[in-house]
């Protein structure tokens, strides 16, 4: 958490961020709304690699993007994340879902008060891509597999998970994959 608190030290107070400031802002609908998150294990965090990334006017179609936010009772402990792996997965790669990453709630406090984060809550998140081409369609609509995927969510807490679908920005490494997955 140091080392967090002087990276995000250096960033915001540094040329970067002065010059493109209102343009990053822009693309945030919200950015107060924030959960601190750690890698559920190691394994588990983002594999992406820098050399697929986009060139910077390249057009590369963007994949679908999801978030996956489930509220827990209590810190998500390695129990929880194999009943995740066992209960959740098999539902988000039936519906051709390919798992990024899965974080789980930081307990530590924020030290970079300039970025409020939301305390005291626990959770498990997960970022799932899936080609657009992949999408199926349901009598003209592209979007029931959605409701389908989020009723069989429900398995790792008392509510469904909350699903956001996340719009990548053109050099995203997430949802911009060559050649398969990073």
């Amino acid at each position: 958490m140091k080392s967090r608190h002087v990276a995000l030290e250096r960033f915001y107070d540094g040329p970067v961020w002065a010059a493109h400031r209102a343009a990053a802002n822009d693309t945030m609908l919200d950015f107060n709304d924030v959960l601190l998150l750690k890698p559920a294990r190691s394994d588990m965090a983002f594999r992406l690699n820098p050399r697929h990334r986009p060139a910077p006017y390249e057009e590369r179609p963007a994949a679908v993007v999801l978030a996956g936010i489930h509220q827990l009772r209590q810190p998500a402990d390695p129990a929880m994340v194999s009943r995740f792996e066992r209960q959740v997965m098999p539902a988000l790669r039936a519906n051709r879902l390919h798992v990024d990453g899965v974080f789980v709630t930081e307990s530590a406090p924020n030290t970079f008060a300039r970025l409020p984060v939301r305390e005291g809550e626990h959770v498990l998140v997960w970022f799932g891509t899936r080609e657009r081409g992949e999408m199926p369609r349901h009598g003209g609509r592209g979007d029931r597999w959605l409701e389908q995927l989020k009723g069989g969510l429900s398995a790792l807490a008392d509510q469904p998970a909350v699903l956001l679908e996340l719009d990548p920005t053109r050099r995203s490494l997430l949802g911009h994959h060559r050649g398969g997955r990073a």
